[in-house]
């Protein structure tokens, strides 16, 4: 966006006092919280606090005033379309990547009203009159971030677990699953695999680099159904393994086999993590210790 376009102005007659209102408008969401009013000899007649993200999204959720300080801010330390939010001293901070500065302004709102749900439980509960504040804003941010895979870049792909998708994909999808991105994470026994909805990226466990093929083909079948049925919203929560999520993943071959050896996989790592903080941690010598007292 240009530095004309920024600051270009909207005026509004005023027909009580014969006045020109000018509010220097900025189309980016959030960038600015106050809005100036002035006469026509050009006097500033008042500064009017505008409306943040936050406080908008509050009061279309409860229907009501937002009783905490709030601040906004954007920031390129967040991966794509990533935000969050914190609760502190009665204030409410909210971050957000900046590519939300490019997004219809309802879809934003209905990303902070799903984060705000998360954190004002109290409200939540006191406010409790519109159906469980189900809201239009948070199903346009659910589709949204539903269909965010169409566009998302696929330019990460490992042969290995290429491999392995492919094979997946075929068998059980008929080859109808669009490939994502398909990276290795850490090598935690405890989280083997996960997907991102809004960078269309399965990653899998380091752990399972040298494991058996069947395992590892259970894991990237596991994660493309996160991609094939996606999640469903309601209240407060979302849900990502429906009815219809675990009835499909019955269906891969010897489900029931590798998941009980994963799970063996997992109960014997957390028993080893369990023992080894019985034990305090190895300490560097020093020439003091080679000396009785």
């Amino acid at each position: 966006m240009s530095n004309q376009e920024n600051q270009q102005e909207s005026v509004m007659s005023d027909n009580t006092n014969n006045s020109v209102a000018i509010l220097r408008n900025n189309d980016k969401i959030g960038d600015q919280e106050s809005s100036i009013i002035y006469d026509d000899s050009g006097e500033i007649l008042s500064v009017q606090k505008r409306k943040n993200l936050i406080d908008q999204a509050y009061e279309k959720l409860f229907n009501n005033k937002i009783n905490y300080a709030t601040k906004v801010k954007f920031t390129a330390q967040f991966n794509d379309y990533n935000a969050n939010i914190r609760l502190y001293n009665n204030q409410i901070e909210l971050r957000l990547c900046r590519k939300w500065k490019q997004i219809d302004k309802e879809i934003v709102i209905g990303l902070v009203q799903s984060l705000l749900l998360k954190i004002l439980k109290k409200d939540y509960l006191k406010n409790n009159t519109t159906k469980k504040h189900e809201s239009i804003n948070i199903d346009l941010y659910n589709n949204f971030v539903k269909n965010l895979h169409i566009a998302a870049p696929k330019n990460k792909i490992d042969n290995i677990l290429l491999e392995s998708f492919n094979k997946v994909n075929d068998t059980y999808f008929f080859g109808q699953i669009e490939c994502p991105n398909l990276v290795w994470g850490s090598s935690s026994i405890r989280k083997l695999g996960s997907y991102d909805y809004k960078t269309d990226t399965i990653t899998i466990s380091e752990a399972l680099r040298n494991c058996e093929k069947e395992m590892l083909d259970y894991i990237v079948y596991h994660e493309m159904l996160h991609k094939k049925f996606k999640f469903s919203s309601k209240g407060t929560k979302n849900r990502f393994h429906s009815r219809e999520f675990k009835d499909a993943e019955k269906k891969f071959k010897n489900a029931e086999e590798i998941e009980r050896r994963l799970k063996y996989i997992n109960d014997s790592s957390f028993t080893r993590k369990r023992v080894s903080n019985h034990f305090p941690k190895k300490r560097k010598l020093r020439i003091l210790d080679f000396f009785s007292w």
